[in-house]
């Protein structure tokens, strides 16, 4: 079992879930919001304190950075707490992004390293994909990232401490205090299996910095530079990992912003299959405006449920869903295998076993015991119960069903009762 206290997650509105002592202490501090710096100068400045001289011309993506700080600054309307922990966490992500750069300029033979052929789960957030991700990275011949791994990819120097755990722990320790239900909705922990967003953090070129903080231009930033650079980047890092860490037979990934990147994935690693979740469109924008409605609460109270489901439904993930399916129409067929959600949970067993076959894998023994034992120790609600609803946020269900009535009749998705998740 997991050890943490199960808290269940229904948004009440900004803030609502923040203990007493950081309620008041935001409250005191709402005037002193604008004296804390946001520019990418001053995150750098803060990044650089106790590297070796010089060290800052190791920082890449500088582009992207100052387009994000910009945003963060300017436009997301962020809480003085909120502001000093986006200046703090983008201060680490610069410094460790140079630690990265400067780790393969003393090892270049790390960029020699052959990564074995990956399987990418794919889909919309709140599809199922986290479980299916880590159900396939109990398989003792695949390879999966681990957060600590994604967090800072840089080992410590043979003989020294790992303090990257401890260090990761602290943070989550924090945002279990913040937000006590956040585990039922995304459960981490240091070791568990994590997505690619915590490696394609450190290029500052991510659609999850606008899912945190809501960052219009930054966006528009990122699409019009596109996703080659950061993605050349990532593959760096996971030839680092791989490096580090020399095992498995093949990757197990998984992000759900990989559906705008998927012809570029393929350019990176010509030989990876993807597996694409598929689930009720109405109850996946729902869950996703919820997650994203308790992860904005922690930088921002401006906002309410009704704006939040409003973005979601007319922003990006019906935009990323699009590009997704015109990509794969432009790819060969037999890169894909689609798993419908209600299947997935109805028999996940079975549904792993179905995607195996289609791959061309044995499901050895040993793998579905280890996927057995995953699921009777995390149990669905055994964290917690996410509570949420179309109309909370806005959403008017029929209208999102026909929006979505041919994807949903491609891939014969069921309509799904309202229920928690």
């Amino acid at each position: 079992m997991t050890g943490h206290q199960a808290h269940d997650a229904h948004f009440r509105g900004p803030g609502a879930d923040l203990p007493f002592p950081l309620r008041a202490v935001k409250a005191l501090a709402r005037p002193f919001a604008r004296h804390i710096e946001l520019s990418s100068d001053a995150v750098v400045r803060r990044a650089l304190r106790g590297l070796p001289s010089g060290a800052g011309r190791a920082l890449e993506f500088r582009e992207a950075l100052d387009a994000l700080c910009h945003s963060m600054d300017c436009e997301t309307q962020m809480h003085t707490l909120g502001r000093i922990t986006a200046r703090a966490d983008t201060a680490r992500l610069v410094r460790t992004q140079i630690e990265i750069n400067l780790e393969l300029a003393r090892s270049p033979e790390i960029l020699e390293t052959p990564l074995p052929r990956p399987i990418y789960v794919i889909g919309w957030p709140r599809t199922g994909t986290t479980v299916l991700h880590t159900l396939l990275a109990q398989d003792p011949a695949h390879r999966a990232l681990r957060y600590f791994e994604g967090f800072d990819p840089v080992a410590p120097a043979r003989g020294g401490a790992d303090l990257r755990s401890a260090q990761l722990q602290k943070m989550l320790r924090g945002l279990e205090y913040m937000q006590p239900g956040y585990r039922a909705i995304h459960p981490m922990d240091p070791d568990s299996i994590e997505e690619c967003v915590t490696v394609l953090y450190h290029t500052f070129s991510t659609p999850q910095f606008d899912f945190q903080y809501h960052c219009p231009s930054y966006h528009e930033f990122l699409e019009r530079q596109g996703p080659r650079a950061a993605y050349a980047h990532y593959r760096k890092q996971l030839q680092m990992l791989q490096h580090y860490r020399p095992y498995g037979e093949r990757w197990v990934l998984k992000d759900p912003t990989h559906l705008i990147a998927l012809d570029t994935l393929l350019e990176l690693f010509p030989d990876a299959q993807f597996v694409w979740i598929h689930r009720d469109p109405v109850r996946a924008l729902t869950s996703i405006a919820s997650l994203t409605a308790h992860t904005r609460s922690l930088f921002s109270d401006a906002y309410d449920a009704e704006m939040v489901g409003q973005e979601v439904t007319s922003g990006f993930w019906p935009r990323e869903m699009l590009r997704g399916l015109e990509l794969r129409e432009k790819l060969p067929a037999e890169r894909f295998i689609d798993v419908r959600y209600a299947d997935f949970m109805a028999n996940p067993i079975g549904s792993v076993g179905a995607i195996y076959d289609r791959l061309g894998l044995e499901l050895r023994p040993e793998a579905r015991r280890a996927m057995e034992c995953y699921l009777r120790e995390h149990a669905q609600g055994s964290e917690g119960v996410h509570r949420h609803s179309p109309e909370q946020f806005g959403i008017d269900p029929e209208t999102e069903w026909k929006r979505y009535a041919d994807y949903s009749e491609r891939f014969e998705l069921p309509r799904e009762t309202p229920r928690d998740d």
